[in-house]
C-alpha cells in the first residue's frame, strides 16, 4: 500500500470519527436535566421600556436639547396616553430641567422611535441627559421596574 492509500484512509477515519463525536454529543445535550426551565408570565397587559439612545445641542439651534430614545410595547396589549420625562442633571445629579413628552399610543408588539427637545441653554460636556417612562392610561408594566426581580 502507498502512502497516498494511508493518508487517504486517515483522513476518512478522522472525519468519521468527527461525526460520531458530533453526534454523541448533540445527544447528550438534548437531555432535559442540563436545560433550563424557561418560566413566561401570560400577561395581558402592555409591558413598557423606555430605551435611551442619546441627547445632546444641536448645532444649528444652540439654545435646544435634543433626546432620542424608543418606546418599546412588549405586551400582547397597546397602551394609550404614552408620557415620557426627560431630565438634565449636573455632574452632582442636581436637576437642572425637566420636561414631560405626550408620546401618544404605542401599539402591541411594537416601538415607537421618539426625538423630543427642549429648551436648553448650558454645556452638555458636563450634563448628564437622561428620558424614563413617566405615565401612560390604565395598568401596564414598567419593565424597569421589573430589573430587580431578575436577580
Amino acid at each position: 500500500m502507498n502512502n497516498k492509500g494511508l493518508f487517504g484512509g486517515v483522513i476518512v477515519l478522522i472525519i468519521v470519527a468527527v461525526f460520531v463525536f458530533g453526534i454523541a454529543i448533540g445527544f447528550s445535550f438534548n437531555n432535559e436535566s442540563i436545560i433550563p426551565e424557561v418560566i413566561c408570565e401570560n400577561v395581558d397587559q402592555p409591558m413598557l421600556l423606555v430605551e435611551f439612545l442619546e441627547w445632546g445641542e444641536y448645532e444649528d439651534m444652540p439654545h435646544t436639547a435634543g433626546f432620542y430614545y424608543n418606546v418599546l410595547n412588549f405586551g400582547n396589549t397597546e397602551i394609550k396616553n404614552v408620557k415620557v420625562k426627560c431630565e438634565i442633571s449636573d455632574v452632582n445629579e442636581v436637576l437642572i430641567k425637566e420636561q414631560i413628552f405626550n408620546i401618544g399610543n404605542v401599539a402591541s408588539n411594537s416601538y415607537e422611535w421618539q426625538e423630543s427637545t427642549m429648551d436648553y441653554s448650558g454645556n452638555s460636556f458636563e450634563e448628564l441627559g437622561v428620558c424614563y417612562l413617566d405615565s401612560a392610561d390604565g395598568e401596564y408594566i414598567n419593565l424597569i421596574d421589573r430589573l430587580d426581580d431578575l436577580e
